[in-house]
Order: C-alpha cells, then sequence, then structure tokens
C-alpha cells in the first residue's frame, strides 16, 4: 500500500466514524480514480453505503467490486453483513434468512478465527432460534487470549456482546462502560454497537430501548443551530460578544452536542461555529445560495472583521453544503429554505447515528413579521416536532440595525413574480421511442390515463402538470406528498402493457425529485399559470441519469423529508452523480418506502 493510497483510506475512514456515511462514500469513490485497484477503498466505500442503510446499492456495489474474491477477514465479514441487513429489512426478520447470514459469518470465523465475524455469528444464532449454537461461540470468544489482550474499542465492544449472549449483564455493562471510553468520537461504530445489543435484548424484552445496558452507548445528539445576525456599529463590541460567547458554551455542553449543522452569518452563527470549532464538535455548515451573496448580504453587513472570522470557521468545517448554487435573488424564502436543508440534513444525521436532534436558538423573543428571521426557524422546527433551546440575546446591546439588500428593493420596484418553495417531478417512459405508431394510443389511453388517475387522487397538492411524449412534469405544493405521488406513478405501469404495446417488456419509468424555491407566474403562450427558474432546470437534468425503475431525489428533497416526512419514507445514497447536458455533478439518495423494521423505530428527539 503507497503513502497516498494510506491517506485516501485514512480520510474516508475519518468521515465515517464520525458519522457523515455520505462523505466517507464519496471519498472512496474518489480515492478509487486514483487507486482504482486499492481493496481498502472499495470495503470502505461498500461499508458507508451500508452503513447509510442503503443495502441494494451496497449489495450491488460488493458484486461490482468483487469483494467476495478476496480472503480478506474484512471484506468476506462484509458479504455477510450484507445478507444480515437484508434479512432485517424484512419485518420481523425470517428465521431461516438470519441464519444464512449467521452461518456465512461463521464460515469466515472458522476459518480466520477473527473475534468479528464470530460475535455476529453468535448473535445471529441467537435471534435465529439456536442458543445453544450462540453461547457455545460467545464461551470461545469470551476465552480467546488473543480477544482478552486487545485494547481497541472493537475488541471490547465484542467482549461485552458476547457477555449480554450469556447474559452476564452486571459483567456486560461494565464491559461497555470501558468501551465507550476507547471509543472517542467513533459515533458511528457506537451506533451500530448500539443496535446490535437492542437486538439482542428486543429478542428477550418488549422494551430493549429502556434498557440501563444501553446508556453507555448513548450518543450525543445533532445541533442546528440558528440566531439572530449584527450590523452597525456595535456589531464589533467585544461586550456583548463575551456575554453571548458565554452561554453558547454553556448551551452547548449543557446539551451534550455532538456535531452540529448550520449557517454563518455574523453575529451569533459565527459565534456558534467558533463555540464548536474551540469544544472539538464537528462543524458542518450549509449555505442558502452562493458564497459570493452570502458574505455579501449575511457576512458584509458586520463589517470586515466578519468577514476573516467567516473564512476561518469555514475553513474548518467538516462540509459546506449549498442549498441552493444559484445568486441571491432578493427572495426572503431563500433564506427559509436554506435553513430548512440545515434541519433536515441534522435529521439524516441523527437518524443515521440513532440519536436524537435538538436546535439551539440565540434568540431575543422579538420577531421581525417576515417570511425569514430566527423566530421563522424556530417556529418551523418546533412544528416539525423538534425541541428548540433559546438561548437569550439581547440584539439591542450588539447596535444591531436592520438593513434591506438594495437586490431586495429593486426587485420589490420592477414587481417581480412571487417565488415559493416546491416539489417538482420529472418522469419519463423508457422503452417509448421503441413503441410502433399504430400502438401509441394504447399508451396514452393506458399508462397515462393511469397516471393522470393518480396524479388526480392528489387533489389540489398539485399545482401544476404538464406532459409532452412519454414526459410528465408536475408541481406540488408538499414534500412528503410529493413522495408518496412519485412512489405511486410506479405502479401506473403494469405487466399487461407489454403486450399492448408491442414490447418484450413492460416501459419502466425514470423519476426525479427535488424540492426548491421557484418562480410562480404566467405562461403568455398557454396563457396559464405557470412555475419556472433554474431548480427546475436542474431536476430535469436528474430524470436522463436516474436507473430505470427508480426514484432520484436531490439532497435539498432528502433533507427537507427527512424534517417534515416523519419515518415513512427511506432515502438512500445513491453518491455524486453528472447529470444530463454537462449539468454538473451532484449528490443523489434514492427514495424508497422505509422498511417496516426502521419505519417502526421512528424520529428520536432529545
Amino acid at each position: 500500500m503507497t503513502l497516498r493510497e494510506d491517506s485516501l483510506i485514512a480520510n474516508a475512514d475519518a468521515a465515517r466514524k464520525r458519522g457523515d456515511l455520505f462523505e466517507a462514500y464519496d471519498l472512496a469513490m474518489a480515492g478509487l480514480e486514483e487507486c482504482p485497484d486499492s481493496a481498502g477503498l472499495r470495503y470502505l466505500a461498500v461499508r458507508a453505503m451500508a452503513d447509510s442503510g442503503a443495502t441494494q446499492n451496497a449489495e450491488d456495489l460488493y458484486e461490482k467490486f468483487g469483494l467476495a474474491s478476496h480472503d480478506g477477514v474484512d471484506e468476506r465479514s462484509l458479504g455477510a453483513r450484507l445478507l444480515k441487513d437484508l434479512a432485517f429489512e424484512e419485518q420481523p426478520a425470517a428465521p431461516e434468512h438470519l441464519l444464512k447470514a449467521a452461518e456465512a459469518y461463521r464460515r469466515v470465523f472458522e476459518q480466520s478465527g477473527h473475534y468479528f465475524p464470530g460475535i455476529n455469528a453468535a448473535t445471529l444464532f441467537l435471534l435465529a432460534g439456536n442458543q445453544a449454537e450462540s453461547e457455545r461461540i460467545a464461551r470461545a470468544l469470551l476465552g480467546d487470549p488473543i480477544l482478552q489482550g486487545d485494547t481497541s474499542y472493537y475488541a471490547a465492544a465484542t467482549v461485552a456482546e458476547a457477555e449480554l449472549l450469556l447474559d452476564l449483564r452486571a459483567a456486560a455493562i461494565q464491559t461497555l462502560g470501558r468501551a465507550r471510553k476507547l471509543a472517542g468520537k467513533d459515533f458511528s461504530s457506537i451506533a451500530t454497537t448500539r443496535k446490535q445489543l437492542t437486538r439482542i435484548l428486543g429478542h428477550r424484552s418488549s422494551n430493549p430501548e429502556g434498557s440501563e445496558l444501553l446508556a453507555p452507548l448513548a450518543i450525543p445528539p445533532v445541533a442546528f443551530y440558528c440566531g439572530h445576525m449584527v450590523s452597525g456599529p456595535g456589531g464589533l463590541d467585544e461586550g456583548w460578544q463575551a456575554e453571548l460567547r458565554s452561554k453558547l458554551d454553556a448551551a452547548i455542553e449543557q446539551n451534550e452536542i455532538g456535531m452540529a449543522f448550520g449557517g454563518l452569518a455574523c453575529g451569533s452563527d459565527i459565534l456558534f461555529a467558533e463555540a464548536f470549532l474551540r469544544a472539538g464538535i464537528e462543524l458542518n455548515v450549509v449555505l442558502p445560495f452562493k458564497k459570493e451573496d452570502y458574505i455579501k448580504y449575511s457576512v458584509e453587513p458586520g463589517g470586515a472583521r466578519w468577514i476573516e472570522r467567516f473564512d476561518n470557521c469555514l475553513g474548518r468545517a467538516a462540509s459546506v453544503t449549498f442549498a441552493s448554487y444559484d445568486g441571491y435573488v432578493g427572495d426572503p424564502c431563500q433564506f427559509t429554505y436554506g435553513s430548512a436543508v440545515a434541519m433536515g440534513m441534522a435529521q439524516l444525521r441523527a437518524r443515521h447515528l440513532q440519536t436524537g436532534a435538538i436546535q439551539l436558538a440565540a434568540f431575543d423573543g422579538v420577531s421581525n413579521g417576515g417570511q425569514a428571521g430566527t423566530a421563522t426557524d424556530i417556529a418551523s422546527w418546533r412544528e416539525s416536532g423538534g425541541e428548540s433551546v433559546v438561548i437569550e440575546f439581547d440584539r439591542s446591546a450588539a447596535g444591531h440595525k436592520k438593513q434591506q439588500p438594495a437586490i431586495e428593493q429593486w426587485n420589490e420596484a420592477e414587481n417581480f413574480p412571487s417565488r415559493q418553495v416546491r416539489s417538482i417531478i420529472f418522469t419519463d417512459a423508457h422503452g417509448f421511442s421503441k413503441i410502433a405508431e399504430i400502438r401509441l394510443p394504447h399508451f396514452w389511453n393506458g399508462i397515462m390515463k393511469r397516471c393522470a388517475a393518480t396524479i388526480e387522487g392528489y387533489g389540489g397538492h398539485v399545482l401544476y402538470r404538464n406532459t409532452w411524449g412519454d414526459a410528465l412534469y408536475l408541481i406540488l405544493d408538499d414534500v412528503s406528498v410529493a413522495a408518496d405521488l412519485a412512489l405511486s406513478l410506479h405502479n401506473c405501469v403494469t405487466a399487461d402493457d407489454a403486450k399492448k404495446l408491442g414490447l418484450a417488456s413492460p416501459p419502466q419509468l425514470r423519476v426525479a425529485l427535488h424540492h426548491g424555491p421557484l418562480f410562480e407566474g404566467y405562461d403568455p403562450v398557454r396563457k396559464e399559470p405557470t412555475f419556472y427558474g433554474s431548480e427546475v432546470s436542474r431536476t430535469a437534468r436528474i430524470e436522463p441519469v436516474t436507473p430505470l425503475g427508480a426514484v432520484y431525489a436531490t439532497e435539498p428533497f432528502a433533507a427537507i423529508l427527512a424534517l417534515r416526512g416523519g419515518s415513512k419514507y427511506s432515502c438512500n445514497y445513491a453518491g455524486r452523480i453528472d447529470l444530463a447536458k454537462g449539468y454538473g455533478a451532484f449528490r443523489m439518495y434514492r427514495l424508497q418506502l422505509a422498511s417496516p423494521a426502521s419505519a417502526s423505530r421512528g424520529r428520536k428527539d432529545k
């Protein structure tokens, strides 16, 4: 292994450990462009995909990379792990599928003697109903001098799991306390251990989450932070900053924050970011639009010193996400949209780590009465069922002056059409071009008629609909409704359509989803209301690269669905995808209904 390959593996694994599974996957795949034969990078790419819950994608990648032919314990165990994940996607998991995964792990254990496949085999045998074999392997592991001499987190977690399998609960609790200290901020591994122990406890009890045994494995909550901007001559006064800084440090410590998502406006945002960095907490920055405009309208009003602090925080952030790559058009909903994406990304991370999400808000209790701002963010978070911690912030002490950007004044003077955040759907039917002319009426009277009936079932939520050829273009007012409609459209194609259309197999729909700010205007050609903007164009470029039979969604859609849609849906990461017509590479998610097991867990807020 070269030094470069080792560095690429270390970077991807660091992202995985802190729970940023999407970044871990992206880094591993990018590393494979430099080191295409790296087994370590291939393993990490598949593992990150599996850890994120995208089991089918992980299985496809495992097969593509040929990892089953590798002799390494990690690669072979990963194949057994995918069998385990597939088994648990059923609810309840079928004993025969659990047994198949258990035997796969046992084979690796017997060939290698390594404790990792051994403990997984032992747990799966218990869950499959073979307690005797489970206890046999657990006793063998506890008697293994190599395991007992291993001082790593994984070894301690294995010992605790074996102790629990043998019902040695007091010993397991003590061992887990030691394991937690060894784990540090490897939140992803802690979450995996917690999930495994929860399954054992659930096999024996109706309330596994209430067990004191899981207490040592509590993962700190994810924070979404927000607060007031400052401007004017008092914006850099140290007095109010020192007071607010002290309050922020106290709130972060009291709520045991593990990682954070939010913006970087001058004032409380930057003070929040500096507090997280000072405490060694992972900072993830989400900007509503392109950086240059954000600095101009959200940082520069505070003065040059705030721009320096913005650059410093941005440079030290673990990730930087743009809700939109467009510029600022004087529309307050752009800020609301950016906040919603940040809130949703916090919820996505919390779900992956099986922990809670909490809002920290520096707020003076006064609403500006507009469409955006701290009061709006607090209301939005609470409407989604989240808990807010409000930190008192007296803006008057910071000499804040309300300002209105010149571009906003200009837009108002020009009487621009209104803009709203809406959900966008584009579809097409693969195979349409092969339909003979004489059979085209069957397509319109069959598939398209069923699509129309399905769309009609969503009533007033559908704000706009259009079609040409085999394509559909829809605008909806609700992200959850859009998700449901996108999935329902696949049911509009039946097996009988192949014969009627003269095709070897029925056409398969490709569906693309996005959620973003759009202009609502009037089409002078069609003489009807219409929706337009760059977000529409972006969604249209997603549909051609969507796999057949799939629904692909953008990261903003996935994030806001996590915020608004509860646990009914699952957005599994698909990677950075190059969009059609050179539109750039964007993170994409495959939308599916959540498995019964994950849907039953729901969202867990601290």
